[in-house]
């Protein structure tokens, strides 16, 4: 389980970086499966459920990033995913650390929505404070 999630720091195809975070994701359900316990057994089925939702959705941007630039190489992927909002804001869905932040940017969302007075301006901050964290 290390072994794969180490081996992902040093990918440069984006296709094989997703495969060996799967590998990773299945990894936990079985040691999770290990525990002989409800808790175990729900930890499992919440990873499942989390794994096929967004390791689905990560292939597809995969697919799409691919048939736009002919490459699957990561330092193209990161330029293609930071030009483009929308497919920035549903890429961070997609990750698994996207998935605490839906809970974030509800939050977000709500906070911002008191302190601004452009309900329209409200989703953009979100977004601006979500770009900063992830890309810096």
């Amino acid at each position: 389980m290390i072994l794969a999630a180490f081996s992902c720091i040093f990918q440069s195809d984006v296709k094989a970086l997703a495969a060996y975070s799967s590998i990773t994701h299945i990894r936990f359900v079985i040691c999770s499966l290990l525990f002989i316990s409800i808790s175990g057994k729900t930890a499992s089925l919440l990873l499942m459920l989390a794994h096929g939702y967004t390791s689905t959705l990560i292939f597809y941007f995969i697919g799409e990033f691919y048939s736009v630039a002919n490459t699957r190489i990561v330092y193209y992927f990161n330029s293609f995913i930071n030009s483009r909002k929308s497919l920035r804001l549903f890429w961070n869905f997609g990750s698994m650390l996207g998935m605490i932040l839906v809970i974030q940017v509800f939050t977000g969302f709500c906070m911002a929505l008191y302190y601004v007075a452009d309900r329209s301006l409200a989703f953009d901050s979100v977004q601006y404070i979500i770009y900063e964290t992830n890309y810096g």
